[in-house]
């Protein structure tokens, strides 16, 4: 889910009497900078755990350098780092890390990393700067075994399994009732709030 081609994805904004037509914005943002520019376009405080960057001045031309000098991922499988053209990454078992110029290589078909060292040490460095300021991940919650047919086997709950949508406290509550937590009873429960028949 990490590889460029996924994530890098275009965007149209219309924002009539303050955004220009026809032009176009290159530089490097992310998701978290729509909730910080919608924020700002609301006049209303961004919430105290948002990082995003408000984009306005940069669409407008305001501002010419990108919100943010380098962004970093860390999931359970991948790490990974972007600054300037570059891309760093490790996937799965990798041991190395491998190196990318997205601009002139944006399928990331060739690894640069051994000739390209210098850029290779300072965005690793980068990378485990970031990764010591950012908490350890929650503990992770399992439904009990005899509610596992609720989830296809704990891979099809839609809360609060590696989303952050609740914490292990509050799953504690709720963890025998799956008609709190199910994807089945979840989605029965949508179906019903929108008038529509559900199977038995």
């Amino acid at each position: 889910m990490q590889w460029e081609g996924n994530y890098r994805m275009p965007m149209v904004l219309s924002f009539p009497g303050t955004l220009p037509s026809n032009k176009e914005y290159d530089g490097m943002a992310s998701t978290l900078d729509f909730y910080a520019t919608a924020a700002a376009v609301a006049k209303t405080e961004l919430p105290r755990d948002c990082e995003g960057k408000d984009l306005l001045p940069y669409l407008l031309g305001k501002e010419e350098q990108d919100p943010d000098e380098a962004l970093f991922w860390h999931t359970h499988r991948t790490q990974a780092a972007r600054w300037r053209q570059w891309r760093l990454m490790k996937y799965g078992a990798d041991k190395k890390w491998r190196l990318h110029d997205i601009e002139k290589d944006p399928a990331e078909t060739t690894d640069l990393a051994e000739a390209n060292p210098k850029v290779l040490k300072t965005m690793a460095g980068k990378y485990h700067d970031w990764l010591k300021q950012m908490p350890p991940p929650r503990k992770r919650v399992i439904p009990p075994e005899h509610l596992l047919p609720h989830t296809r086997n704990g891979n099809h709950a839609r809360r609060p399994f590696g989303r952050g949508w609740m914490t292990v406290e509050e799953w504690e509550q709720i963890k025998d009732d799956p008609t709190q937590w199910s994807e089945m009873h979840m989605r029965q429960k949508t179906l019903q709030s929108r008038g529509k028949a559900v199977r038995p």
